[in-house]
């Protein structure tokens, strides 16, 4: 212990003495790590780590899928599939379903929307979860009639009353209905959704738990046994479904043609399948800036080395052990490593900020993510490694070295050892094929994004506001009112000032609520393989034109689209192409089914709906293109199916900040009690859409130029120490006559035979990931040659730039100095 002791005070006296040498390598490295910190602890805490319930690995998720359907994959399930696999399925200890919606609360004295659970009682035991304050529901408060009692959330308790401990028991009002509270969750308690600030009682008519299908869509999700497997509870759904397909005829041709099953999935990979792919892609470009730092590093340690190869021979022949010599340099790298690590930390946990700022907050658990216990220990196990292996890689030419060799070689100024060279040569060849690798694919993101903003989402966002609003059920149940309060609200918001045109819609571009259904044209057989889906939008007249949607043919719809007027609908081009890809659409008519059970009767009259105008495509999910394959969209008129969510799309003329004010002083005439929630302009809509890929193509753009900025610095420090290494060789040259083109020609020759080498391994890389960078892609391959092209170019520019002082350096070496030299 006392040897250790010393070689730390002595490498520590040894690195002050080199302060250049140690400056370098600890920036360098805390760069490195810190980018490396903060990829890290966003994959850990989103994908690695278990969700934040006990034993969330063995908690599932249910959801039918309908893959010839064009729907993308789904996470829901019909009401009555999950009665069915709750009867009848053996391999959880507990199932619960839930879903959530918008619902309102009053605020200090102001209507709020916000979001709520609706849970069967079950969820709470499943999760193992026990509140704060009071119970969670009862098994008989998930029936209908007994379900007005509200479990609040920490955060809930504290702003709506205080932290008060005698709530239990207190009235709440919520979207015109009163609960009782009978629970309060634990600070920090999320599960799903983390702004939820309320649970209800999801009950069940006993219409619906007779019903043999169909039903509300809700998330599923259940606990295995702890002996029970993942096949096993698949193989349990499978037989559900099988048996469901027997007893249910009416639909199972439409089940048969839509590839109908039921997925079943660790909950927590399905919380993060959308964005897993590209958070490990981003973490692979981290690691990579790190091994080329590394690379930087060890370099410049190999030539620190080879300078103190003297000094190590000395020790040497002076009686030291090679081990002891070894274990010395190696605490010398550890010690530059460790504060490496910790510089790293700090900077890895303001990257993570600033992450955050720019669009990381929208990934699935953002919440969850932070540094840890973990992510420390990581991160300086890391540096260790990294120090040690440094230590060792940068010792072994220095101690295979001659000794005698080593002795007379400093005062010479000789050439350095072949081993080094070559090991120094190989390493520089390596950083130029990782940052040509992480470059290429930061280009590709780069230009992948440049054509998403190039896209055309098929509507004019410049002036358009964007509202929305949730029509209680106790004052707006039927239908008449929901009409009277969408009426008297475009009728008053059309009469502000500057405003061109308002219309309401059940879905607005970006907002991720979307509702599909089969569509049907007059005369069609259910004969194909696969059945035509369309995106269900119910609008107002005035939408489509606040939103500037072009009409390609027909009409838009006005005041002969009531509820007393004909059945009518307009559909995109797109799905124009998929049911009448060589007919006028404009007169024809298509069968919308309210459920699979109508699907193949096509007899209610009222199902029918008269095409009466043709508009174009509308970019509805993501400017990339809809995650589904949906054969388009299909408008039909809210006044004939009108609903209780609100959304209202307001174009302006002008300067349209207070117009926002305006429409919140003519919601609270109408209805003092209703609150206006979503309202943001559509610009900004547009732009919180491209949040998630912007921050990805920032940070692989980073890493691209930070990796060709080590690159660099590699290939200038190699040169350098060539020429510092080879002076004496090249005052000889010119000596006997040499140039000193021949000499810049002789630094340069060695400079393009690493570049050559590194680019032919850096595109033998890309070739090797162009799979993985094709899934993250948009209107470029992931081998694009001119991206190739560009990065070939710019690489080979920053390398020769690199090259150029140390070949001035050399070009000026003074042959009668170098001649002279004992």
């Amino acid at each position: 212990m006392d040897s250790v002791l010393r070689d730390i005070r002595f490498g520590a006296r040894t690195l002050w003495k080199d302060r250049s040498f140690a400056l370098s390598t600890i920036l360098t490295l805390a760069l490195c790590i810190g980018g490396n910190v903060a990829m890290f602890t966003i994959v850990y805490s989103t994908v690695l780590q278990p969700i934040p319930v006990p034993d969330a690995n063995r908690i599932l998720l249910m959801a039918e899928q309908l893959p010839k359907a064009g729907l993308g994959t789904a996470d829901v399930t019909f009401a009555s599939e999950y009665l069915d696999r709750v009867r009848e399925m053996t391999v959880f200890e507990d199932e619960a379903a839930f879903s959530t919606a918008d619902i309102t609360v009053d605020i200090e004295n102001v209507p709020q929307q916000v979001p709520a659970m609706m849970t069967t009682p079950s969820l709470f035991r499943l999760l193992k979860i026990t509140p704060l304050l009071g119970r969670t529901f009862t098994e008989t408060e998930g029936t209908i009639g007994n379900d007005s009692k509200v479990i609040l959330s920490f955060a809930a308790w504290q702003q709506l009353f205080g932290g008060n401990p005698n709530v239990l028991g207190a009235q709440l009002r919520l979207s015109e209905r009163t609960y009782a509270i009978v629970g309060v969750m634990p600070r920090g308690f999320s599960f799903f959704r983390p702004d939820v600030p309320f649970w209800l009682p999801l009950a069940f008519t006993d219409e619906r738990r007779l019903k043999r299908h169909g039903g509300a869509f809700l998330y599923d999700i259940g606990k295995l046994k702890p002996d029970a497997t993942l096949e096993q509870a698949r193989a349990q759904v499978r037989a559900i479904d099988a048996a469901n397909f027997e007893r249910l005829p009416e639909v199972r041709d439409l089940r048969i043609r839509t590839g109908f099953y039921t997925s079943v999935e660790p909950l927590q990979g399905v919380l993060v399948r959308e964005v897993k792919g590209k958070l490990y892609l981003l973490w692979g470009g981290a690691l990579f800036v790190l091994l080329i730092g590394l690379v930087n590093v060890t370099n410049l340690a190999l030539a620190r080395s080879t300078v103190r190869q003297k000094e190590i021979a000395t020790r040497l022949v002076l009686g030291a052990s090679r081990g002891q010599v070894t274990r010395q340099l190696v605490i010398e790298n550890v010690m530059l490593a460790a504060t490496s690590g910790g510089i790293g930390l700090v900077a890895g946990s303001w990257l993570l900020d600033t992450l955050t700022r720019i669009g990381m907050d929208r990934l699935p658990r953002a919440t969850e993510i932070h540094m840890d216990g973990v992510v420390v220990g990581m991160t300086l196990a890391v540096s260790f490694v990294a120090g040690g292996a440094v230590g060792v890689m940068s010792i072994i030419p220095a101690l295979h070295a001659n000794l005698t060799q080593s002795l007379h070689e400093q005062s010479r100024g000789g050439t350095s050892g072949r081993h080094a060279r070559t090991m120094r040569h190989g390493l520089v060849i390596a950083q130029i094929a990782l940052a040509f690798v992480l470059l290429t694919g930061a280009g590709l993101l780069v230009a992948s994004f440049r054509e998403i903003l190039a896209v055309d989402p098929g509507f004019s966002s410049d002036g358009v506001i964007t509202v929305a609003t949730s029509l209680p059920e106790a004052k707006y149940a039927g239908q008449t009112e929901q009409r009277t309060f969408v009426n008297r609200f475009l009728e008053a918001v059309r009469t502000l000032p500057g405003i061109v045109s308002a219309g309401v819609t059940s879905s607005l571009p970006f907002d991720g609520d979307y509702n599909s259904s089969a569509v049907l044209p007059d005369g069609y057989v259910m004969q194909r393989d696969e059945v035509v889906i369309a995106r269900m939008l119910r609008i107002t007249p005035g939408y489509l034109e606040a939103m500037k949607i072009a009409l390609v043919k027909g009409r838009f719809f006005d005041s002969r689209d009531t509820e007393a007027g004909p059945a009518t609908c307009i559909i995109d081009e797109r799905l124009a192409r998929a049911i009448w890809p060589d007919r006028d659409p404009i007169g024809r008519r298509i069968y919308l089914p309210e459920s699979l059970d109508d699907a193949k009767t096509m007899t209610e009259p009222t199902h029918w709906h008269t095409v009466v105008g043709l508009v174009r495509n509308v970019r509805l999910e993501d400017l990339a293109g809809d995650r589904s394959t949906t054969n388009g969209a299909i408008y039909y008129p809210f006044a004939q199916v009108p609903r209780r969510t609100v959304k209202v799309a307001v174009r302006a003329d002008g300067d349209i900040s207070g117009v926002i004010p305006a429409i919140r002083a003519e919601v609270a005439r109408i209805d003092a009690e209703l609150a206006l929630f979503d309202v943001y302009r559509m610009t900004e809509r547009v732009e919180t859409s491209l949040q998630a890929r912007r921050a990805a193509t920032t940070i692989a753009m980073a890493f691209g130029l930070m990796a060709i900025f080590l690159s660099a610095i590699g290939i200038y420090g190699v040169l350098a120490y060539l020429v510092a290494q080879r002076t004496r060789e090249i005052g000889i040259r010119f000596a006997l006559g040499a140039t000193t083109r021949n000499i810049r020609d002789l630094i340069l020759r060695e400079a393009r035979q690493l570049l050559t080498a590194g680019l032919l391994f850096g595109a033998a890389g890309v070739v090797a990931l162009r799979n993985v960078m094709a899934n993250q892609l948009y209107g470029v391959r992931s081998a694009d040659p001119i991206i190739v092209g560009v990065v070939t170019v710019t690489v080979s520019a920053v390398a020769l730039l690199a090259c150029t002082l140390p070949a001035r350096r050399a070009m000026r070496v003074d042959p009668i100095a170098v001649l002279n030299q004992t």
